[in-house]
This record gives structure tokens, sequence and C-alpha cells, in this order.
């Protein structure tokens, strides 16, 4: 093992999630280049996410189908539920209104629609509720 970077290879190592087997013939094939890579933080890390979607087995992502009982109930529209699900990914009102073409004024207007339907008082409670409903992921 590198001794002047063991962090460095046991992040590799839990990133990859390789095999031990496997794990062995990277470590020799980095021996020498390991010292290299690792010279600066982002190095090891590109090399690590590299050799994460090298190795590991490609999963297409699951398709998510929402509660549709759950949107009757409540009453949320189409693109309330398109502003729950862009707002559940962290993004701001002016985000929201450039992905959906519409205006930041007209976003805090659906938002606010949500906040009532779900009887939420803030944007996390907002998006904590639909989650744990199954209206967005």
């Amino acid at each position: 093992m590198n001794t002047l970077y063991p962090s460095f290879l046991t992040a590799l190592e839990l990133v990859a999630g390789l095999d031990p087997a496997l794990w062995s013939i990277v470590r020799r094939s980095l021996a020498v280049s390991a010292t290299a890579c690792a010279l600066s933080f982002g190095a090891g890390l590109a090399l690590g996410a590299w050799l994460a979607r090298m190795l590991m087995p490609y999963r297409a992502p699951a398709t998510f189908e929402p509660n549709r009982a759950a949107l009757r109930e409540l009453g949320l529209t189409d693109r309330e539920v398109e502003v729950l699900a862009i707002l559940a990914a962290g993004d701001s009102n002016k985000v929201i209104a450039r992905r959906l073409g519409i205006s930041p004024h007209t976003v805090k207007t659906h938002l606010e629609r949500i906040f009532e339907k779900l009887s939420a008082n803030d944007r996390a409670q907002a998006v904590a509720i639909a989650i744990r409903t199954g209206i967005v992921h």
C-alpha cells in the first residue's frame, strides 16, 4: 500500500466497491501512478470517479411513477407536481422558472398553492411530505 497516500487508496477502494481480487489488480496497477495522481485531491477524486464508472456495472435509473391516488386526493395539478419535483432537487425559484419557461412570480404562486394543498409551512416541509406520500422521489 502506498504509505504516503493511504487514504487515497482507501477512498478508491470504497468508491469503486470492488471485489478483493479485482481490487488487488487495480492496486498493483496504481502502485506507481497513485502517488502522481494523489498529488492533488481533485485528481484523486477524478481518478476514483473514473474507476467507479469503468469497473462498476451500469444500472439504468429506475423509472419513477408518482402515487396517483395521493395526487388525486391532494388535488395537485401536473404543473404543481413539476414545480415540486424541481423543488425537491433543491433548485431556487429562479431556476424552476427558467426550467419551466415561466416567471419567478408564477413559481411563487404555484408554491403557495402547493403549501396550501400539502398543509406545509415551508419548502422543506412540502418536499418531505411529497417524498413521504410518493409524489416525488
